[in-house]
């Protein structure tokens, strides 16, 4: 390698903050002028936060995509439509360059070519609206995603294939209900959907209630309401004792790390309950989540331990213990960058590393012989007795004895 760029600036996503005072950080993306601010989702892929933003404007509604790049720092624009998509309720990417939006009230979804910015639209025939704000969540990454319908029906979406099929489901939900897809069950806020045997059932929390807000993590699902917490484990099938966390009306729940987040609904106050030390802790935010609904829609999300939530700017926060928020000690905290922009500060071989512009992969790649581009021609000895030779380099000969065959 050649000399390996080092970003020594912590003043990022992943920046250190010690002690208990005021944990969440904020960043903003410059989000376009409005005279109503719908709704805000936020997303993580190929390392990059994205930001889905759907504003009213002079009576116009605007969709904007923000991307907030974890190397440089730095969110920027990637794409924009004046143009009359509907009440946007969820947003997925994939790395076939195209975004899924679901729609209220529609039965279809838009599909965005990112690339050539043309938006077309995915038409399902089933006859009822989507439910949970029409919530997307992939079941195969970047094959198979679902969102449910009134019908009720679990539609699956395969982008590989282009289809859907459908799933039909019992039990009552409504269209304000939340859902979490684990690996036995999907469970709504109503209704738990057995994946292997295709069935569904209603249920109840252990004190006959029903959560307002539901996640699945590390093999348990989370449900919470009202200065409650439950938690299933789906290996045993069994519920936990009744944990109390002081929220009123808890949304957007989120769970990882042994933490446990959520947002008051209507309200600026947002809550942490550490699993392990069963302590609670509340913060408020610079602005208020509103009252969930089709067109004020707030959707959080979780990255490597990040908890976020965004309405004009990005808020954040990573806890891992009663005296200490986010990452490491400062001297600690450097970025070693594997980007397109850097790929020229490295020594490296092309069939086996690619750069993207935010990070790098490493590949199984394939040898070929003779190659051109790299000085390796073939040279006859004898043409009559068909024998050739070749020379490789001394790197391609140790890949080559450690083949199996």
């Amino acid at each position: 390698m050649a000399n390996i760029p080092i970003d020594g600036n912590i003043q990022s996503l992943l920046s250190t903050k010690i002690g208990r005072n005021k944990p969440q950080k904020y960043i903003n993306f410059e989000i376009q002028s409005y005279s109503e601010l719908k709704n805000v989702f936020v997303k993580e892929f190929n390392r990059c936060i994205y930001i889905l933003t759907f504003v009213v404007t002079n009576n116009q509604n605007r969709y904007r995509l923000y991307k907030y790049n974890l190397l440089t720092n730095q969110p920027s624009l990637v794409w924009g439509s004046n143009n009359s998509l509907g009440t946007i309720t969820d947003f997925l990417l994939s790395d076939n360059g195209k975004m899924y939006l679901s729609v209220n009230g529609s039965q279809y979804l838009w599909i965005i070519d990112m690339n050539s910015n043309t938006e077309t639209k995915w038409n399902y025939t089933s006859a009822k609206n989507p439910i949970c704000f029409g919530k997307l969540e992939w079941v195969e990454f970047n094959k198979k995603f679902i969102m449910l319908d009134a019908g009720p029906n679990l539609l699956t979406f395969d982008i590989e294939d282009d289809s859907i099929s459908y799933t039909s489901m019992t039990g009552g939900y409504a269209g304000g209900d939340d859902y979490c897809v684990g690996e036995k069950y999907i469970f709504t806020t109503r209704t738990r959907y057995d994946i292997a045997n295709k069935t569904a059932i209603t249920y109840a929390l252990p004190n006959g209630s029903n959560p307002t807000s539901v996640d699945y993590n590390n093999g348990k699902y989370y449900f919470a309401l009202s200065n409650l917490l439950y938690i299933y484990d789906e290996s045993t099938d069994t519920w936990s004792s009744q944990i109390s966390v002081g929220w009123t009306n808890p949304i957007e729940l989120r769970v990882n790390n042994g933490n446990c987040y959520a947002v008051n609904n209507n309200s600026s106050k947002a809550y942490l309950y550490d699993l392990n030390k069963q302590m609670v802790y509340s913060f408020l935010m610079k602005w208020t989540v509103p009252t969930q609904a089709a067109a004020a829609l707030t959707r959080a999300f979780m990255y490597r331990g990040i908890w976020m939530i965004s309405r004009d700017t990005l808020c954040y926060i990573m806890y891992e213990s009663n005296l200490k928020y986010n990452a490491g000690p400062i001297v600690q905290h450097i970025k070693l960058l594997y980007n397109e922009s850097t790929k020229d500060s490295y020594i490296y071989d092309d069939r086996f590393i690619k750069f993207t512009d935010t990070y790098v992969t490493i590949q199984d790649g394939i040898l070929q012989y003779p190659d051109i581009n790299r000085g390796l021609v073939l040279e006859t000895l004898s043409e009559e007795r068909h024998i050739y030779a070749i020379s490789i380099s001394k790197d391609d000969y140790n890949v080559l004895k450690k083949i199996n065959v």
